[in-house]
């Protein structure tokens, strides 16, 4: 497995830099070791912005991870919910406010359908902004098959790996993160994922990866400040299962 290995890498930890063919073997090989959780984290300047955000994270490692272990999964969903609910309606008693400011706006039919639609859902203990239906959109005829997570849209670099310009032009390897830790959840705190603008914390990532590892046997394969790709063991096994998860 051609590849090269550094102690001076600018996160807490060694990394290894592979070819790009070699991205899904050097994982599986790693992960069978058994000795550090590996992570995916791409280019140089992917490392760079991971390096950044783990230096700007508050928090000992082991503070975090006991954090996690106090958080109510169930209720932090619930208070996220209830969040989103109350964000939808600011936004559409705006909206209310300037068409009442403004006579004029709105005045065609899809902005009368608009100011209807929004004046039901306020009169609705329930309010959101979205429906269900309209957030999870249809269900696929076919079952649709595993993405190869070393091509799939990510984070940055990652972004235009499917067209052929990008791949010519990017670097022919990519870094990954040999984590010292004992579990996937714990990459989120080693490297202070979360904790800016409206992200969840690191201990809330954790705890919240916890959960869904428990239930679908997840394994975390690529991550940076804002996103991760998983590779999942155990999927729902029904359609109403998957859209449970899904509206989470």
């Amino acid at each position: 497995m051609p590849s090269s290995a550094s102690s001076s890498a600018p996160l807490p930890c060694e990394t290894m830099l592979v070819p790009k063919a070699q991205l899904s073997r050097a994982m599986a090989d790693l992960r069978a070791r058994g000795q550090v959780v590996p992570v995916l984290i791409g280019e140089d300047e992917d490392m760079q912005r991971m390096a950044e955000s783990c230096a700007l994270g508050v928090g000992a490692f082991d503070e975090i991870i006991a954090a996690a272990g106090d958080i109510d999964v169930e209720a932090f969903f619930e208070e996220r919910e209830k969040a989103w609910r109350h964000q939808h309606q600011y936004e559409a008693e705006a909206i209310l406010r300037r068409a009442a400011e403004n006579p004029g706006s709105f005045s065609d039919d899809i902005g009368k359908d608009i100011l209807a639609d929004y004046r039901r859902r306020m009169r609705e203990d329930d309010f959101r902004l979205n429906e269900r239906a309209e957030v999870l959109g249809a269900w696929p005829l076919k079952p649709r098959p595993a993405p190869d997570l070393t091509k799939e849209q990510s984070g940055w670099s990652f972004g235009a790996w499917p067209q052929l310009g990008e791949i010519l032009r990017a670097p022919s390897s990519r870094h990954i993160v040999l984590a010292p830790i004992r579990e996937d959840a714990q990459a989120f705190a080693y490297l202070h994922v979360g904790g800016w603008n409206d992200s969840p914390s690191p201990a809330q990532h954790v705890a919240v990866f916890r959960h869904f590892a428990d239930r679908y046997d997840i394994e975390l394969f690529q991550l940076d400040d804002y996103r991760m790709h998983c590779t999942v063991g155990a999927p729902p096994e029904t359609k109403e299962e998957a859209l449970e998860l899904a509206w989470l």
